[in-house]
């Protein structure tokens, strides 16, 4: 329920901002953030697209989402979501307690946490976790036959000047290599630029 909330939320209020791509080579493309409160670039492979890039102004949200290798057969697909949340203070340390975050996973059919470490995100100490679970299919989904979604997930959390970022990958299990290596890409290369 509250990822339908949050949706709901963020469609209502959310307003584009300015971005440029750009094109390095035939494997990957520069987004750069221009206005926001939390301006960043990274590098993403060119099978990728962006599928969306939004301020909430009502939250303090900023969201780039990417979208991925798409398998026909299964109805999924690759997401990359990149958030950055400011507080107007000290964010709560329950914000970007990892272990937290995976509670919601951790009943979810065939979970298996991979692994939990630390690591550094464009210059900030960030806290990464991978996981295995059966992802829960919508109910349109459901009635059409389709069954829970083997899926590999990393989600990394860091803060930095009372912005808590959250950036996150999920993947169809059959494709979780390949794609496990784009997000490494995507980590490595993110920049803050204020």
């Amino acid at each position: 329920m509250v990822a339908t909330v949050l949706i709901t939320l963020l469609s209502s209020c959310n307003v584009e901002v300015k971005y440029t791509i750009h094109s390095n080579n035939s494997e990957y493309k520069t987004f750069v953030l221009q206005e926001g409160f939390a301006l960043f670039s990274f590098e993403y492979p060119t099978k990728y697209r962006i599928s969306g890039v939004h301020y909430n102004k009502t939250i303090n949200l900023e969201t780039v989402t990417l979208s991925g290798y798409y398998l026909h057969e299964q109805n999924d697909e690759t997401l990359v979501y990149i958030s950055a949340l400011l507080f107007d203070g000290t964010p709560p340390s329950s914000v970007a307690s990892l272990s937290s975050m995976l509670v919601p996973y951790q009943n979810e059919s065939g979970f298996k946490l991979i692994s939990e470490s630390a690591i550094i995100v464009g210059g900030n100490n960030a806290w990464s976790n991978t996981f295995f679970y059966q992802r829960p299919r919508p109910s349109a989904e459901q009635a059409k036959g389709l069954k829970p979604a083997p899926t590999l997930q990393k989600e990394i959390y860091f803060n930095q000047n009372n912005i808590v970022w959250h950036l996150f990958m999920r993947a169809p299990e059959s494709t979780s290599v390949d794609e496990l290596a784009a997000f490494a890409h995507i980590i490595q290369s993110f920049t803050l630029l204020n």
